[in-house]
C-alpha cells in the first residue's frame, strides 16, 4: 500500500471507486482495508468481492463497469492547474482522527498547507445568526488557544464559523475550512478573501470533486468530517435545530469530546447549547481554561499519574479499564467491574472527587 507517494494509477482507481454508484465511504473503506489498494479492488473477482462485502450481482457489476475516464482525467487536470492536493485515506497527511471513523471518506481534496497530524485540533462551530455574545465567546476562545499548538477547524459559514476562522488568522494560527462543495468555488462568496488567506495559513478541505455545488444534502456530510477530524468540538452558540447540533451529536457518536458555552434559557440562539449540556452530550465550559481542563491540556505543574496498583477492589478494576481503553462508557465499566449500579456509582464519584478520573458527556469516563 502506498503512503506518501500518490501513484497516478492508484489515484485513478481510487477516484473511480468514489464515483461508483451504490458504494459509499463505509463500503469503500471495507474493500480498501481488505485488498490494500483501489487498484487491487478493481482487479478482484466477483467472487472475492462478494465474499468480502457480501454484495449481490448488481453492486459487483456497478463496480466492474467502465470507469468514467474523461471525468477522472479532467479532474486530475483541474487539481494540477489549481494546486489541489489529493489526500487518500492511506496518506500520512490524511487527518488521523478522521481516519478512525468508519464512515470517513477514503479520498479528500485539499488546498493549502497540508495537515501534519501533530498538535491539537479544535472544531469551533455555531449558528449563522449569532449574537454579540456568541461572537465574543468564539473570538475569546480562539485567541486564548493561541499558545497551545491548536488548529481551528470549522465550516466557513456565516456567523460563528467565520469569526473563528478570522480570529485564528489574526492570531497566526492554522485554520482549516471543511467545505460542502468542490474547490472550484467558495461558498459563501463573501468569504473568498478569508479562504484565500487560509490557503497560506491552513487550508480548504472537501470530499467533493470540482463542479460539486453546495447543495443542501452535502452539509450534513461535511459536518461529519468536521466532527471526525477534531479532538474536541466546541459549540459556541446555536438554536435547538441546525448544523451545529448535527455536528455535536456526530462528534459524540464518534466518542469525541464535545463542549458548549451555556446561554440564557430565554435566548433561542443558546437553546441548542443548553440542550446539549442538559442531555450530557456536551460539557459546560465558560472559557478556554475550562476547555483545556476538560481535555487535560493544562501544562501547569506535574501531572498526576494514576497507578492501578494503588487502588483495591472495584476501584482498581475501574482504573485499570480506563487506563487500557481511554474513554469508557459506564455500561462497559459495569461489565468489567462486576458490581452493581449503586456500588459503581459510589466508586466513580469517589475517584472523580479525588481528581483521579473525569466524567465526560454521554456517560463516559476517563483517567485524568
Amino acid at each position: 500500500m502506498y503512503k506518501d507517494e500518490i501513484c497516478e494509477g492508484e489515484l485513478y482507481a481510487l477516484m473511480a471507486l468514489t464515483r461508483t454508484p451504490f458504494i459509499g465511504g463505509r463500503r469503500a473503506r471495507i474493500l480498501l482495508e481488505h485488498f490494500g489498494t483501489a487498484e487491487a479492488v478493481f482487479e478482484a473477482s466477483g467472487r472475492q468481492l462478494a465474499a468480502v462485502a457480501g454484495w449481490g450481482e448488481q453492486r459487483i457489476q456497478s463496480l466492474k463497469s467502465t470507469a468514467d475516464h474523461r471525468w477522472i482525467m479532467n479532474e486530475m487536470r483541474f487539481m494540477q492547474e489549481h494546486g489541489v492536493y489529493p489526500l487518500p485515506w492511506s496518506h500520512s497527511n490524511f487527518p488521523r482522527l478522521l481516519n478512525a471513523c468508519a464512515d470517513a471518506p477514503v479520498l479528500l481534496y485539499y488546498k493549502g498547507m497540508l495537515p501534519t497530524n501533530t498538535g491539537k485540533t479544535v472544531a469551533v462551530i455555531g449558528t449563522r445568526k449569532n449574537t454579540d455574545y456568541g461572537k465574543k465567546m468564539a473570538e475569546d476562545l480562539v485567541a486564548a488557544l493561541q499558545e497551545e499548538n491548536v488548529t481551528i477547524v470549522s465550516g466557513l459559514a456565516f456567523g460563528i464559523d467565520i469569526y473563528a476562522h478570522k480570529k485564528a488568522l489574526a492570531c497566526n494560527m492554522p485554520t482549516i475550512a471543511v467545505l460542502a462543495h468542490g474547490l472550484d468555488r467558495i461558498y459563501p462568496a463573501a468569504h473568498k478573501h478569508a479562504a484565500a488567506a487560509m490557503i497560506q495559513q491552513g487550508g480548504l478541505l472537501t470530499e467533493y470533486a470540482s463542479g460539486t455545488l453546495p447543495d443542501k444534502q452535502n452539509f450534513p456530510m461535511r459536518n461529519r468530517i468536521v466532527a471526525g477530524m477534531a479532538d474536541v468540538t466546541v459549540v459556541v452558540e446555536t438554536g435547538i435545530k441546525g448544523g451545529a447540533m448535527i455536528t455535536a451529536k456526530l462528534a459524540s457518536g464518534y466518542n469525541r469530546d464535545v463542549a458548549a458555552f451555556p446561554g440564557k434559557i430565554t435566548d433561542a440562539r443558546s437553546g441548542g447549547c443548553n440542550e446539549l449540556i442538559r442531555t450530557h452530550v456536551a460539557q459546560l465550559i465558560g472559557s478556554a481554561a475550562d476547555l483545556m481542563e476538560l481535555m487535560n491540556w493544562k501544562q501547569d505543574g506535574p501531572k498526576k499519574v494514576v497507578q492501578p496498583e494503588l487502588f483495591a477492589g472495584p476501584a482498581a478494576t475501574v482504573v485499570e479499564v480506563l487506563g487500557e481503553a481511554g474513554n469508557v462508557h459506564i455500561e462497559q465499566l459495569l461489565q468489567r467491574a462486576d458490581i452493581g449500579n449503586a456500588a459503581l456509582a459510589a466508586v466513580l464519584l469517589d475517584l472523580e472527587l479525588n481528581g483521579f478520573i473525569q466524567a465526560l458527556p454521554g456517560k463516559c469516563y476517563r483517567l485524568r
